[in-house]
């Protein structure tokens, strides 16, 4: 599933990629074991959330060969982009070209903050919740204010990753929440989950 038109990507994919799985891994400080034993997981009892090209029965293997190629990118990323700089330099010699910048991703948005909360929901947090303001939401994002938009996109993340969010106990609209109310984010119940 894709959103057209996002502030963050034009086609912003909400599946989680290996990429993502890295990046959340390195923020959250999860371990090597730990990481490889959520991604086997992952694929075991959430094919719906990785890209499709990883939900065939023989792509158990290259979906976790992508993940530890992600991890190991991002921890020796620079020694990486070294290489490639003089693998490229080397072919243009030859009179080739090389359109490095498609072998390298770029990774921001918000769309991680709700990639992030569905790993800690069903893997990390043992509270079973995770908080956080509107305001702060925004900021960290880089957004002044809540547009339609953003609130549809916001919108959008919840119903794709089954999250309920509450304010003083009670379900909330994004759009409409107090900017400084403490925002809920919860898995929804099995039976209330939308397919």
């Amino acid at each position: 599933m894709r959103v057209k038109n996002s502030k963050d990507y034009f086609n912003t994919p909400f599946e989680i990629s290996p990429l993502d799985l890295a990046v959340i891994y390195d923020d959250l400080n999860i371990g090597f074991r730990r990481h490889m034993q959520i991604s086997n997981d992952i694929w075991e009892e959430h094919k719906w959330i990785i890209p499709s090209q990883y939900r065939k029965s023989n792509k158990k293997k290259q979906f976790l060969e992508d993940v530890l190629y992600q991890v190991d990118y991002l921890y020796h990323g620079k020694d990486i982009n070294n290489s490639l700089d003089a693998i490229c330099k080397d072919v243009s010699d030859s009179g080739l070209v090389i359109d490095s910048s498609k072998l390298i991703d770029d990774y921001a948005g918000i769309s991680k903050f709700f990639k992030t909360i569905w790993i800690q929901l069903n893997y990390v947090n043992t509270n079973g919740y995770v908080r956080t303001k509107v305001r702060s939401l925004l900021k960290n994002y880089h957004y002044k204010k809540r547009s339609e938009k953003f609130c549809s996109y916001v919108n959008e993340c919840l119903y794709f990753y089954k999250l309920q969010p509450t304010s003083h106990g009670e379900e909330c609209d994004i759009s409409t929440v107090a900017i400084d109310n403490m925002i809920t984010f919860k898995l929804l119940p099995r039976r209330k989950r939308r397919s």
